[in-house]
């Protein structure tokens, strides 16, 4: 009897084991399924985390690009304003240039065109004036006759011959 009675309390210790084994497997299935629950819910969290700061740095680049094309924009439009009035004042300078400028600009391209020959007249008489005295220069009317030395050559009537160089350029005959 006792034996039977210890078969039974081991078999009532076995099923209470097994009892006790399915509780905690149910419990941690439910555990686990919790867990499953919350790492899902944590993941779609993270997710919008993610996509909420990925919106805001792709708007604040957007607004930066924005403000970057307006100030270019801006740049471009002050350009063509600054070149407008650069041509304005270039115009504004040539009707304001003196007339003997302009007489010797035009001079300059006439011969270019090939209409005056490009020798060497002597200017007009009041031009060659002494500083200080009224008469006209002599040396002026007097033509010489030039010979090439290297490579500049100035026109000279009784003119300076040296101009900026060492040497002068040209040698009189």
């Amino acid at each position: 009897m006792e034996e039977l009675e210890r078969q039974r309390q081991r078999q009532a210790e076995l099923t209470a084991q097994k009892a006790r084994k399915e509780e905690e497997k149910s419990k941690r299935e439910e555990l686990v399924k919790i867990l499953e629950e919350n790492n899902r819910q944590m993941k779609t969290e993270l997710e919008r985390a993610a996509a909420k700061k990925l919106e805001k740095v792709n708007s604040s680049l957007q607004r930066h690009l924005q403000r970057s094309t307006e100030e270019k924009e801006e740049r471009q439009r002050e350009l063509i304003s600054m070149k407008g009035q650069i041509a304005t004042l270039m115009q504004r300078q040539q009707f304001r240039a003196d007339p003997a400028q302009l007489e010797r600009k035009n001079r300059i391209a006439k011969r270019k065109k090939g209409k005056l020959p490009s020798d060497f007249t002597p200017p007009p008489e009041e031009t060659m004036l002494h500083k200080g005295k009224q008469k006209p220069c002599r040396e002026a009317k007097v033509f010489k006759t030039l010979c090439f030395r290297g490579r500049g050559v100035r026109k000279c009537n009784g003119g300076d011959l040296w101009g900026h160089r060492s040497r002068p350029p040209l040698r009189i005959v």
